[in-house]
């Protein structure tokens, strides 16, 4: 497969794409120190805007994501924002404050007080900057854009086997050479000049070797994905600035198998899917991912298979563990398979915000990248209400399998023996990993679905999942039924 999708050749290209998804990083919970340059909010500035000192405590399904369109004041859904320089209203800021505790922005698209707006409605909120990592624009002002072409860039651009560089598909556009370690710190200190300027954390990286299948076989140094992968090793390590700003890959790629031992992960942070792979070779400097196609690319009608599935959530909880960043954005034609999405995001999330969910709608007659648009992400979330915000509470345990109710009418061989159970303050979510085989379970007690409905058996086809509440009166007096009707009441 080939990458189906560019967000920063003008953002509406469509190509092809390979690899599949996600990364880790590093195992330490992680602590951005840049010294913030971004204009001060004033009084003026902060007068209509309300600091919420915990955002939907009893909501573990945390929002946010990359956002490249619909920020601006037009009502058109995909309003190209990042293409057209167009910035971000100050309603649509206040939303995502209110609303998201994860987001990522061309810096064509922010003014200097958009980030400290975010982090003054929302202390625990981590602005990112969107950048490319291998494209950069003659014209400063463009979308993804790092450090402004100079005369010495072009001895870092990127050639094929005759030494003749590779022409880039955009006017004024070049690919920079994978493998150049002067690039590498040009990139890495228009970074950190850039988050300086905006108050950003870190950055969202895109077009990484791994992931970057737009130059095709021509690169003379890098025509295996091995050579990729090494490039893309050195060149994390070179643009490393621990301390300074958070580094988030696009993980396209990462589930490839390294060729050679990997170095083992922290203590406590090993997970067995990922050993001998990307995750665990680029884990020492990274922290966290932008995981473009987690379970169900966009680019995509198929989920990706079970195994798959498994090393990406594997990733996810690394991360989400040790308390890094990590942005799950997943494509779902209906409602069963956003709630077998969410299902699993519920399985590996922790008592923090970092761990988001960006839904990724598969529209009729819309581009498969819609998800990227704000206006359609707030239409998704409003669609989805009861989902998105149901009151688990606090998590209980880990993710466990247990077995499950016996279906006399249906062939033992179409009946999977087990499925994943997790258990929260106020709920249960329920999974069925199983690609070909269905679930049936019988409930010990009625419980009853964020939508309303009551459940006293569920029954998982392939590839499912389910979250249920308990009831009111079975539940104590106190938060989750106040949760419910806070909700119903919205």
């Amino acid at each position: 497969m080939k990458p189906f999708f560019n967000p920063f050749r003008f953002l509406s290209l469509f190509g092809s794409l390979s690899g599949f998804l996600l990364s880790c990083s590093s195992g330490h919970a992680q602590e951005s120190k840049v010294p913030f340059a971004a204009t001060p909010l004033s009084d003026e500035d902060k007068k209509d805007l309300k600091p919420i000192p915990q955002l939907r405590p009893l909501c573990p399904i945390r929002l946010g994501g990359v956002f490249t369109m619909g920020l601006g004041e037009s009502k058109q859904w995909l309003e190209a924002s990042a293409q057209n320089s167009t910035p971000i209203t100050r309603e649509n800021t206040r939303w995502i404050g209110e609303n998201c505790d994860v987001a990522a922005f061309a810096s064509v698209t922010l003014n200097p007080t958009t980030l400290p707006t975010l982090t003054y409605i929302n202390q625990l909120f981590t602005p990112l900057l969107f950048v490319s990592a291998s494209t950069l624009y003659e014209g400063a002002n463009h979308a993804g854009n790092i450090g402004g072409w100079r005369n010495e860039c072009r001895t870092w651009t990127l050639t094929d086997e005759k030494g003749v560089e590779i022409p880039h598909p955009d006017t004024g556009g070049h690919w920079m050479d994978f493998g150049s370690l002067e690039w590498a710190k040009y990139w890495r200190e228009g970074v950190l000049n850039e988050a300086r300027r905006f108050g950003a954390q870190g950055v969202v990286t895109s077009e990484l070797p791994l992931g970057n299948t737009f130059v095709g076989d021509k690169p003379g140094k890098y025509r295996t994905m091995v050579a990729r992968g090494n490039a893309q090793f050195e060149w994390l390590r070179a643009v490393r600035a621990e301390g300074q700003f958070l580094m988030l890959p696009s993980s396209l790629g990462f589930e490839g198998i390294v060729g050679k031992p990997t170095l083992p992960p922290l203590p406590g942070d090993a997970q067995p899917d990922l050993a001998g792979r990307y995750w665990d070779h680029f884990y020492p400097y990274c922290d966290g991912a932008w995981c473009e196609g987690w379970f169900k690319p966009y680019w995509s009608d198929d989920f990706l298979p079970e195994n798959i599935r498994e090393i990406q959530l594997q990733a996810a909880d690394r991360t989400a563990r040790s308390g890094q960043t990590f942005i799950a954005a997943a494509a779902y034609h209906d409602d069963d398979e956003l709630e077998f999405l969410l299902a699993n995001y519920l399985m590996v999330s922790h008592k923090q915000g970092r761990f988001v969910f960006q839904p990724m709608p598969q529209l009729p007659f819309v581009r498969a990248d819609a998800g990227m648009s704000l206006k359609v992400f707030q239409n998704e979330i409003k669609r989805h209400q009861a989902l998105f915000t149901a009151p688990l509470g606090y998590v209980l345990q880990e993710r466990h399998q247990i077995k499950t109710t016996i279906d006399p009418s249906l062939p033992s061989k179409l009946q999977a023996q087990a499925i994943w159970r997790r258990a929260f303050a106020y709920g249960v979510v329920y999974l069925n990993s199983d690609d070909t085989r269905s679930a049936s379970l019988l409930l010990g007690s009625p419980m009853h679905r964020p939508t309303g409905e009551e459940v006293s058996k569920i029954q998982l086809p392939p590839r499912s999942g389910i979250i249920l509440l308990y009831n009111r009166e079975a539940s104590d007096s106190n938060a989750p039924s106040k949760a419910i009707r806070v909700q119903k009441k919205e």
